[in-house]
């Protein structure tokens, strides 16, 4: 969950990706049958990471895409950059 958090995240947050933009996406493969604990671990993580707070955690967008079922968002200020809209695409490989 750290590196989802402050290798994939924060770098949209931070603007190395999305600096001019108000929207960006990520993709998490899962290797368990369940999302719950990888989204209250990403959750977790977001909550003890300097500069985040629970605003910015993600939550479930009730939105089924194309067969996938696990769609979730966040919000994101970024001082001076444009608020940022972030999508998480988790996609399940365990049969």
């Amino acid at each position: 969950m750290i590196g989802y958090v402050k290798e994939g995240m924060m770098r949209h947050i931070s603007g190395v990706y999305s600096r001019k933009g108000n929207r960006g996406g990520m993709i998490g493969y899962l290797h368990e049958k369940t999302i719950n604990p990888i989204v209250n671990g990403i959750n977790q993580t977001i909550d003890s990471t300097s500069g985040l707070s629970k605003l910015d955690r993600i939550s479930n967008t009730g939105v089924s895409l194309a067969g996938f079922k696990h769609i979730y968002s966040s919000s994101h200020l970024r001082g001076s950059l444009p608020p940022l809209s972030l999508y998480h695409l988790f996609m399940s490989f365990v049969i």
